[in-house]
């Protein structure tokens, strides 16, 4: 019996041994054969995938049918997937007879890109039988550059030369709505629009997403995404979608969250870096709740915040570096009514990418309310320089600044805040709506940077406000014989936390009570004694003409809640903080009722409801 029973567990091992080497050399014949596979493409185990089921299943770029992207093997029944990394895309494919094209504006930003590459996968989604792909028409600035030099085998971006107009299906327009903007991919659009007349425009997300040719209804080709509500656009395009927030890519992510689309790591940290970029990470003016929304969802996807912290904030290259310089050497600034406008003309040998960034050095740096970047390029070599780019840019300080405005003159535009422009000198066109220049009105550089510093001075910088204009008059006083307990009770009458304190029939302040002052009074059982034993007697006050930017560094520096305004020695006003945070127009709840005082300070709307409010004897201070 216990013979028998090690023979078995003999054969028992033996088997198991036996087993053990087969299933070894099944392994390694089956590597072999997979490495074969590798090679040569044709190992006949594979069950090739194509790109449009790829798309559906997996939410992965797609390329054309046939493209060999998934491999599935079977060893002894258990189902294995050999894929390419994940994160990269197809290579273009060749021999495709329709694509659909994004394109972006010339020198491409993040917002841009990071747009361009959302409604790439949109449409992929729509049309999984179509590829699509990105074009940049004119390079991209070097902070996205440098993104995309590890980048961009992660997106499908193409080359413009490697499209061919015939092979258009569909061209989208993202970041602008210009043809002047998309540089030599202005070829596209031109196709696409050549191939369906009688086009209806939308100007917001909708369905419409068909155009009407000789009443036979056929897919719309030119979309348009764009968040310059100030442009107008000159592109007959079958859908223009223009949504006032701070970035096109808010826009784009909201599509893919109606289409419930799930982004790869990469494309949800372009994106995010997109609406960073045009918002200034929300802290912009243009930003709105939407792009913090879209910006929470990219995250959610997977947005990685060490990206966007490597590329969110660019370092200057050489060549950005020697321009700041330069621009510092030669930057001159002009005051007018309170506002700094700093004005900088540079020479460059050759075409410098980014100098949007700057500019922005620039106004960051030289204390300025204003900068104009004006930068000269020669058109040939032994030439003298006659193109002129033009970049502006503002802080939100800057009341009325509207930039855009002020370039669209040259054909330019933007944000009120930032925006750009290029011309050339030696082009009478580009003159043409110059006032007083016409055809052969040609203006130098100097001139040009000269006439727009003037025309924003006596253009769009406000009437400096001072002190007379925001006071609240007459004001509330104490005498300083009246006790504490009294003073409390008449800053509680009218809802008030502090007043001067003048003697009767005077208008000399000789001290300053406060609620927080007669609290401690009263805290130590001092409310029966005067105001005078308590008051505060150092007087920090304002004059009647000081500006309002005079007067809130006296609020500031002394740390205090209100101060009072003299005209001759003699009461006539007070200033509080509250008074100072209208101006700013900050919150809308500290507006008054009555929106005619967010008017400006010279309409006269305001000046008769300030006489009206001095005469109702209105309170109205901090």
């Amino acid at each position: 019996m216990m013979r028998e029973t090690i023979r078995r567990s003999s054969r028992s091992r033996s088997g198991r041994a036996r087993s053990t080497t087969v299933a070894s050399r099944q392994l390694q014949l089956l590597l072999a054969l997979c490495l074969a596979a590798r090679l040569s493409h044709s190992f006949k185990l594979c069950s090739w995938q194509t790109a449009a089921a790829r798309s559906r299943s997996c939410g992965r770029w797609s390329s054309s049918p046939g493209t060999c992207l998934r491999m599935t093997l079977e060893v002894n029944g258990d189902s294995r997937t050999a894929q390419p990394d994940a994160m990269e895309v197809p290579d273009y494919p060749v021999g495709v007879d329709k694509l659909n094209v994004v394109l972006t504006h010339t020198t491409a930003d993040f917002d841009s890109l990071a747009a361009a590459v959302g409604l790439a996968r949109v449409w992929q989604s729509e049309q999984p039988h179509i590829p699509c792909y990105v074009c940049l028409p004119r390079g991209s600035h070097p902070n996205v550059a440098h993104f995309l030099a590890l980048h961009k085998n992660l997106f499908p971006v193409i080359a413009l030369k490697d499209v061919s107009a015939d092979q258009v299906h569909r061209v989208g327009l993202v970041d602008a709505q210009r043809k002047d903007r998309v540089g030599p991919a202005e070829t596209l659009l031109d196709t696409a629009e050549e191939s369906c007349a009688n086009l209806r425009h939308v100007c917001h997300v909708c369905s419409a997403d068909m155009c009407c040719n000789g009443g036979q209804w056929r897919g719309a080709k030119v979309h348009v995404f764009d968040h310059h509500f100030e442009k107008t656009s000159d592109i007959a395009a079958t859908k223009l979608v223009i949504e006032k927030v701070g970035s096109v890519t808010t826009i784009i992510a909201e599509l893919l969250q109606k289409g419930g689309l799930r982004l790869r790591d990469a494309e949800a940290t372009l994106m995010a870096l997109g609406v960073h970029s045009d918002t200034g990470s929300l802290t912009f003016e243009s930003a709105t709740s939407r792009d913090a929304r879209a910006l929470a969802w990219l995250m959610d996807q997977g947005a990685s915040q060490a990206a966007i912290s490597e590329y969110g904030h660019a370092s200057l290259s050489p060549d950005q570096q020697s321009a700041l310089a330069d621009a510092f050497n030669t930057l001159q600034k002009r005051h007018h009514n309170g506002v700094t406008i700093g004005s900088a003309l540079i020479d460059c040998d050759s075409y410098i990418k980014g100098m949007a960034v700057v500019a922005q050095n620039i106004l960051e740096v030289s204390d300025s309310d204003v900068v104009l970047l004006a930068v000269r390029y020669p058109n040939k070599r032994g030439r003298a320089p006659n193109s002129l780019v033009l970049i502006g840019r503002a802080n939100a300080r800057a009341h009325g600044i509207d930039l855009n405005h002020l370039f669209d003159v040259y054909g330019g535009g933007g944000h009120p805040k930032a925006s750009s422009a290029s011309l050339r000198l030696d082009h009478d066109e580009d003159f043409e709506r110059v006032p007083g220049k016409g055809p052969k009105g040609r203006l130098t550089a100097e001139e040009v940077v000269e006439g727009l510093v003037d025309r924003i001075c006596c253009e769009q910088i406000q009437r400096q406000e001072r002190a007379m204009d925001i006071m609240t008059a007459p004001v509330l006083t104490c005498d300083p014989s009246d006790s504490i307990d009294e003073a409390g009770r008449k800053l509680d009458r009218y809802g008030i936390r502090g007043m001067p304190v003048c003697k009767k029939g005077e208008s000399t302040v000789v001290g300053v009570i406060s609620k927080d002052i007669i609290r401690k009074a009263q805290g130590v059982n001092q409310g029966n004694r005067p105001v005078s034993g308590w008051m505060v007697t150092h007087i920090v006050a304002a004059q009647v003409d000081q500006t309002i930017a005079e007067v809130e560094e006296l609020l500031v520096m002394n740390d205090l809640g209100r101060v009072p305004v003299l005209e001759g020695g003699k009461l006539v006003g007070l200033i509080t903080r509250t008074d100072l945070l209208r101006q700013h127009q900050f919150y809308d709840g500290l507006h008054y009722h009555n929106k005619a005082f967010a008017d400006p300070i010279d309409s006269p709307e305001r000046k008769m409801l300030m006489e009206l409010r001095k005469k109702l004897k209105k309170f109205d201070v901090d």
